[in-house]
């Protein structure tokens, strides 16, 4: 099915939404002035849609739907003599398949971006003629929303990685570059998925294509976050739990009736693969948590948060997973202390694992964003509109590679939800929480 035969909007996965949004300012460069290509379908594009369905006489519900997204596609073509925002961003996406127009990025449609065009149409078994028009802007499309690479692709996306993985540091290669996925290129994917402590697969999912992504804003790691809180007006200590620690909360989760009354597996008892002691100092106030992860059973995966002081537990996540493969099923569910669920999610691994790294990225973003926030901040606001989502990632970071698939999705949208009550929140805000839908990051 073409990627244009579907229908996209607000609950739609961030990558579709951004192909919509290019397709938005392709056909008009003055569409979306104020957020862009930011995967969020907020009024903005829903205001360009209606504009785009209202010009071509269609049905103006704000909704790009297959009618909507066909009409986009074929009002669009650059060729020689085109320019501006269309072109300089086809120019960025050859860029980004590494064919490089000559000339640069300019946003003019010369000689380099044609024989970059008609290279990147020769690599897809595409007709040949340098113009930049329906089908060669769906293939391009299609290939950036893959997350899924394996044996057997031919394409312009394979070739993207085979160069990654001749520029990437963590394992010495030299593979060539033909655009094949081919044995050699799965030896090289495994190689590297070894060296960097991903699992060995050879196939380049979202984890492997992010961490061969140099230019990606990458999910923080456990460095990062401690060395961000260095000079902030509080300290910080996040260790490893001691043993005795995890028995006390381990048994205060056995025990909880929202564990009780809410564990999809048949088993009761919980083996813990991890805890983590959370502390923050400012002054005189004290702020820790203790977070733990487990295993009920063969395929859940339990997550809870604790305030350490008061041994009480804040919130309670599972994870019940049907295999362990990309195109497998796994159903996220989290409840507060209360027993109210806060969320639910059911989609594959491959997909959870893109939208893990989607709201990692944006919590990394964000801190970035906040960190010149205003240094007379109460010390409780300060934690909840900043260090709530970082400690979903330093948890996750704590946690190790075997938790790519869930940790971000649970661990730090729960945690930047579980205990922010302020209508301020830029957290609450950015938005960072889970949705409803996996689709909608």
């Amino acid at each position: 099915m073409s990627i244009d035969d579907r229908t996209v909007t607000a609950e739609s996965r961030r990558r579709f939404i951004e192909t919509v949004q290019k397709q938005l300012i392709r056909e008009n460069p003055s569409a979306l002035p104020e957020y862009g290509i930011d995967g969020i379908y907020g009024e903005e594009t829903d205001l360009a849609v209606q504009d785009f369905q209202s010009q071509e006489g269609l049905t103006v519900d704000g909704i790009a739907g297959p009618e909507t997204n066909n009409a986009l596609r074929e009002a669009i073509l650059f060729g020689e003599g085109s320019e501006g925002e269309g072109v300089e961003m086809l120019q960025e996406d050859l860029t980004w398949f590494y064919f490089e127009p000559d000339g640069g990025i300019d946003g003019i449609y010369g000689p380099g971006t044609e024989q970059a065009v008609r290279d990147f149409q020769s690599d897809n078994d595409l007709s040949v003629d340098g113009i930049a028009g329906p089908n060669t802007l769906e293939m391009m499309d299609e290939l950036i929303e893959t997350i899924l690479v394996e044996e057997g692709d031919t394409n312009s996306l394979v070739r993207r990685i085979q160069e990654q993985l001749n520029e990437q540091d963590s394992v010495d290669l030299s593979i060539d570059v033909d655009g094949i996925f081919g044995p050699e290129t799965e030896g090289a994917v495994e190689d590297f998925q070894e060296a960097t402590d991903q699992q060995v697969d050879g196939i380049a999912g979202p984890v492997t294509m992010n961490l061969l992504d140099l230019e990606a804003v990458h999910p923080g790691t456990m460095e990062e976050f401690e060395a961000y809180f260095q000079g902030r007006p509080f300290e910080t200590d996040i260790t490893e739990a001691n043993e005795s620690d995890q028995e006390v909360f381990k048994e205060l989760v056995e025990s909880h009736e929202v564990y009780l009354d809410n564990n999809p597996s048949d088993e009761t008892s919980l083996t813990v693969s991890e805890g983590l002691d959370i502390d923050l100092y400012a002054d005189e106030d004290e702020f820790s948590l203790f977070y733990m992860s487990g295993q009920s059973g063969d395929n859940v995966y339990v997550f809870a948060l604790f305030d350490k002081g008061e041994n009480e537990l804040i919130g309670l996540g599972f994870a019940e997973v049907e295999g362990d493969q990309y195109e497998d099923t796994t159903t996220l569910t989290s409840y507060d202390v209360d027993g109210e669920e806060i969320d639910a999610i059911e989609d594959t691994n491959l997909e959870l694992t893109n939208a893990d790294l989607d709201i990692q990225k944006e919590i990394s973003e964000t801190l970035l964003s906040i960190s010149t926030q205003q240094e007379d901040d109460t010390f409780d606001e300060f934690v909840c509109n900043t260090e709530a989502a970082a400690l979903g990632i330093i948890t996750c970071a704590g946690l190790g590679p075997g938790a790519a698939i869930l940790c971000g999705t649970l661990g730090a949208g729960v945690l930047a939800t579980i205990w922010c009550p302020y209508e301020d929140n830029p957290i609450a805000d950015n938005p960072l929480d889970i949705p409803p839908d996996p689709d909608n990051q």
